[in-house]
């Protein structure tokens, strides 16, 4: 199987190697040539926004914030079920 860029570069070739400009077919390679050039730039553009999707993700990631630090200075003492319930809401 072919890589889209080592498809555009074969169909690229025939042009270098079968043809030339007085060729009764040149517009049919300049056709496929232009289906190849538009195949490579859609896989392209997907790819792109694949990695601005995944760019994307990482971030969220790299800002969760995990763990919270509490400062237990400021806090007044709880009932445990208050707490607990506190850690759950933190939790979600």
């Amino acid at each position: 199987m072919l890589t889209m860029l080592g498809e555009l570069d074969l169909q690229m070739k025939k042009g270098a190697r079968d043809y030339n400009w007085f060729s009764l077919s040149i517009m049919e390679y300049i056709g496929q040539c232009q289906k190849a050039i538009n195949k490579f730039k859609e896989m392209k553009d997907r790819v792109l926004s694949n990695a601005t999707n995944i760019e994307k993700k990482v971030k969220t990631i790299e800002d969760a914030e995990i763990i919270r630090t509490i400062d237990f200075r400021t806090h007044q003492l709880q009932e445990a079920q208050d707490l607990m319930d506190w850690f759950e809401q933190a939790r979600l």
